[in-house]
């Protein structure tokens, strides 16, 4: 099976490895630990721990999701009840539906990653000018305009491509040739130890017929939780407990 993993979740996942006694004890009754075990512990030390919020910028990127979030949440709800109020002039719903479709269709806008919001904003800039006159000229409960809030919410989009930008730029100072050499050697030593684990429990009367899923099931939650997850900073669920051995 082909996993595709981050190299912070592969020291998640190498971390739980090897400090669940459950799991450890059960590892090192292998041909796969005797052969893997010893490089799989190094290289996982070698291996950098950006979750729980360590990654460069994440606070600040943390903050300016919430703001920006917030701010396409007001502009949607405020477009929604103009559109569904009974009373509202049809010339004024159709330039409020034309304004909801351009710059916030959906709540689910705000969900995608971090660069998808930056660039929906900037694809969304260029096209103020041809709805600025119906921008301003709907009011907002704080006594500015439509217009404003677009900007404000476009802007705060700006943000964090500014901030994703100068993530980059500090990351790209960390040894990341030999960041990617050390992904690269654990995905592949993690792979051919799963292989060994699961032919082996497939001829072995001693090791659980699920061997391969207790040792190394956790890295396939890593992997799909981080192709879901809104950003890389956002934390994994805990591992399960070893499951039972099947019959």
């Amino acid at each position: 099976m082909k996993l595709s993993i981050t190299a912070a979740d592969l020291r998640i996942g190498l971390d739980n490895l090897f400090s669940d006694p459950a799991r450890l004890n059960l590892f090192k009754t292998t041909a796969a630990y005797v052969v893997y075990g010893a490089e799989l512990d190094a290289i996982r030390t070698s291996l950098p721990l950006f979750v729980k919020g360590n990654r460069p910028l994440a606070k600040d990127l943390g903050i300016a999701d919430v703001h920006h979030d917030s701010l396409g949440s007001a502009l949607w709800l405020l477009t929604e009840a103009l559109k569904t109020h009974p009373g509202l002039d049809s010339t004024l719903r159709d330039k409020v539906s034309r304004i909801q479709a351009q710059f916030i269709p959906n709540l689910a806008m705000l969900t995608v990653k971090y660069k998808k919001e930056a660039q929906i904003a900037a694809l969304n800039r260029s096209k103020v000018a041809d709805f600025e006159a119906d921008l301003r000229s709907i009011s907002t409960p704080d006594g500015r305009t439509v217009y404003d809030w677009v900007i404000e919410f476009l802007d705060s989009g700006d943000q964090i491509a500014s901030l994703l930008d100068a993530r980059s730029k500090v990351e790209a100072n960390e040894p990341g040739v030999e960041l990617v050499m050390n992904r690269t050697k654990a995905l592949t030593l993690v792979t051919k130890a799963r292989e060994l684990v699961a032919e082996e429990a497939k001829k072995s009367s001693t090791l659980p017929p699920n061997a391969e899923a207790i040792l190394f099931g956790y890295f396939d939650t890593l992997a799909s939780f981080r192709s879901n997850a809104k950003n890389d900073d956002q934390e994994p669920p805990p591992p399960a407990a070893p499951a039972p051995a099947a019959p």
